[in-house]
């Protein structure tokens, strides 16, 4: 019986939905603060919601809505012209929905180019913020972005702007954001992803900042690499194998800022001599090449005189009152390595974003993560489950899925009681009276069909259940079932 109803809704009304939230409070921007609107005392059929609204020419056109039924009217509201008070008093409280000032003996809106200090000036005073006020607010944006007189102080929490700090922050313009500030705002997956300082956990469900350090504890990062110098005593295979066991390999130092940190680096060892092995090692009796098999090009890093000498397939690095690099046996021990890996990309070991609910566009794959989002098969969309209520906030999805998907359309209904379930399906009864017919898309005025393959807006087509043949179009009722 309820299907059978809302059938016949389907069959006497306007077919589209809209939402408007209201609300009893307004914000004053110009003075940083909210005010509770009157109640209007307005006609009953004003009263409504689910409406659509534009606004053209200064005025607001409401269309439609539901007040306990549908309603097919059109209301236009004009708001208020301040220029049509000649009083400062009825100027000064001219609302609700406009805010006007006087200023040379007329009034005019607060909107009409006067600067955010004018306006200001028009404000009530407001009394000094406490600490426990301003307390609530986390971050340094929040804390200073506003008119509460408080400031954000020694980058780690917000106080009253009359309170001792050493070091301030009291425009919002001067903050220094974090990541964490950045990441925490990022509510979906994809976002998340973009953000190369962010990672999506697919276990909270939350965005989520990367460490600063992205080389991992032990590390430098230099340029697009990372570094880490050793000062172990090995031969060059030992330190390969040691950077291996790192998930690097013997550095390839083929850029200026890599040699550069490298060569200051190994200055800092005072207590013992320090001469690591490099990533460059003999190919063949005339080329030297780095291990990420780019060549030597003797640019960045040059051999110190005399080198390379014949007896080295493999080089180090010497310092000496000139540092430069030096060849020697593969065998031979050396004092130190460096080793490098690559900087893994923020997003790189994260896994990849599933799509969005509202991407998909079958029943399958919207219905084939679990619970994480529904099928409403009246209106053919995937919504999100925790976002349901806000999609359909009164009933328009008149069935869904969220495990097992029925046809997706109404050809694979095979029994009339199975047909009339659906919202959008009609029976074409067969003229032999047997039970025997097609499930058809369709309204009460008879069967529909799609425009083109690429259109989703359906026409209406009799020729698809003739009656000039016997055939008979049941939308409410299945044919034995009627009265």
């Amino acid at each position: 019986m309820f299907m059978e109803a809302i059938k016949r809704y389907q069959a006497t009304n306007m077919d589209w939905w809209m939402i408007f939230i209201s609300t009893k409070l307004t914000l004053r921007l110009a003075c940083d603060e909210w005010k509770t609107l009157p109640k209007p005392n307005l006609h009953r059929d004003v009263n409504r919601f689910g409406h659509s609204a534009v606004v053209i020419n200064g005025s607001m056109y409401i269309f439609g809505g539901f007040s306990s039924v549908l309603l097919n009217d059109i209301l236009v509201y004009k708001p208020p012209n301040c220029r049509a008070f000649r009083d400062e008093e009825l100027c000064k409280n001219a609302g609700p929905g406009i805010k006007c000032i006087w200023t040379k003996n007329y009034c005019e809106s607060w909107e009409s180019g006067n600067t955010n200090n004018i306006l200001r000036a028009k404000c009530p005073p407001k009394t000094a913020a406490s600490d426990d006020r301003c307390y609530r607010y986390a971050d340094c944006a929040s804390c200073t972005a506003n008119t509460n007189g408080c400031q954000w102080c020694d980058d780690k929490k917000c106080i009253s702007a009359n309170s001792n700090c050493s070091m301030s922050v009291k425009n919002y313009t001067k903050c220094h954001v974090r990541n964490e500030q950045i990441c925490n705002k990022l509510t979906s997956c994809k976002s998340c992803s973009l953000n190369l300082n962010c990672q999506w956990d697919q276990r909270q469900q939350e965005c989520q900042a990367l460490p600063a350090h992205l080389c991992g504890e032990g590390w430098n990062h230099i340029g697009d690499a990372c570094l880490r110098i050793n000062s172990s005593r090995e031969s060059y295979d030992n330190a390969k194998l040691y950077c291996y066991n790192l998930s690097g390999n013997l550095a390839s130092l083929t850029t200026s800022k890599e040699v550069e940190f490298v060569l200051d680096e190994i200055q800092k060892y005072t207590q013992q001599k320090v001469s690591p092995w490099v990533g460059l090692r003999k190919i063949n009796i005339s080329y030297w090449g780095w291990e990420d098999m780019s060549p030597f090009t003797n640019t960045t890093l040059q051999w110190l005189p005399g080198e390379p000498n014949d007896s080295g397939f493999c080089a180090y690095l010497e310092r000496a009152a000139v540092a430069g690099l030096k060849a020697n046996p593969c065998t031979s021990m050396a004092d130190g390595l460096v080793c490098e890996k690559p900087v893994v990309s923020p997003n790189q070991n994260a896994r990849p974003c599933k799509k969005p609910c509202s991407l998909r566009t079958s029943c399958s794959n919207c219905t084939s993560n679990g619970m994480e989002c529904m099928w409403c098969s009246s209106t053919r969309r995937c919504v999100d489950s925790n976002a349901y209520i806000i999609s359909f906030p009164y009933g328009q999805c008149l069935e869904w899925q969220t495990a097992t998907c029925s046809p997706q359309n109404c050809s694979g209904l095979r029994t009339c009681g199975q047909c009339l379930e659906q919202p959008g399906c009609g029976w074409c009864n067969d003229p032999s009276n047997t039970g025997r017919g097609h499930c058809i898309e369709g309204s009460s005025r008879g069967p529909m069909k799609h425009l083109g393959m690429h259109n989703n807006e359906m026409v209406l087509d009799t020729s698809l259940c003739p009656k000039e043949k016997h055939y008979e179009w049941s939308f409410i009722q299945c044919p034995g079932n009627k009265i």
